[in-house]
């Protein structure tokens, strides 16, 4: 989740409403929405827990009309048509999934610039200007993967994650050919349990950004998205 001073963006509705409200001290008030990528379960599973105490969801309608749930608190978000949730700016723009519409997110907020989230996609299909911070999955090495399917690991497994998750050459590649001056913070997500080396991953990306820093998520971790290094 994005939290400014007075405001909390949620980012997916994959975890369980207990989560949310134990990492937020148990109040709801500054929750302004939340933004679901698409509806497999780890990403929009606990939209109905979401809706029901009234937290906002904003989503494709592909994952909506999936998701089978009817709510005015669901409301459609479109490829490069902006909203406006509180105090956050929201671009969704289309990434490559397989599901019915996956989206992933542009936010810009005044405390911390421009930040890209992205999940769950093969690729991103667009160089992005302006970026101060940068949320994006990270999911496989090939070589690691190739490697498990030597051992014995499912080859079919192996197709699927090749085409529906992003490999760490090509997320370099990204970084590699966008503009990254401005940008102060790589957030590494949803890294392969079996197919990902953590601190190998945040090494290599560090080599291509030098001087900025590069974190690999995991569960609590807390960081401070602002919009200058300092």
């Amino acid at each position: 989740m994005l939290k400014g001073k007075t405001e909390t963006l949620i980012l997916e509705a994959g975890v369980s409403l207990k989560e949310v409200k134990k990492a937020l001290d148990f109040d709801l008030s500054s929750v302004v929405g939340c933004l679901a990528s698409h509806e497999h379960g780890d990403h929009f599973g606990k939209a109905k827990e979401f809706v029901a105490a009234g937290i906002d969801i904003y989503t494709g309608f592909g994952t909506i009309k999936k998701s089978g749930i009817e709510s005015h608190r669901l409301h459609i978000a479109k490829h490069a048509v902006m909203i406006n949730i509180g105090q956050f700016q929201i671009t969704p723009f289309n990434v490559v999934h397989d599901c019915v519409e996956p989206l992933a997110f542009l936010i810009k907020h005044h405390e911390c610039g421009l930040i890209m989230f992205v999940t769950d996609t093969h690729y991103i299909p667009f160089k992005i200007p302006g970026l101060n911070n940068c949320l994006c999955e990270v999911n496989y090495d090939i070589n690691i993967t190739n490697e498990n399917i030597a051992n014995g690991a499912s080859q079919s497994v192996r197709d699927r994650v090749l085409e529906t998750h992003m490999e760490l050459s090509t997320f370099c590649d990204f970084l590699k050919y966008n503009d990254t001056s401005m940008l102060n913070n790589v957030v590494l997500l949803h890294l392969s349990d079996g197919n990902s080396n953590a601190k190998q991953f945040k090494q290599t990306v560090e080599q291509v950004i030098p001087g900025k820093q590069v974190w690999v998520a995991d569960k609590g971790m807390s960081i401070n998205l602002d919009k200058t290094p300092f």
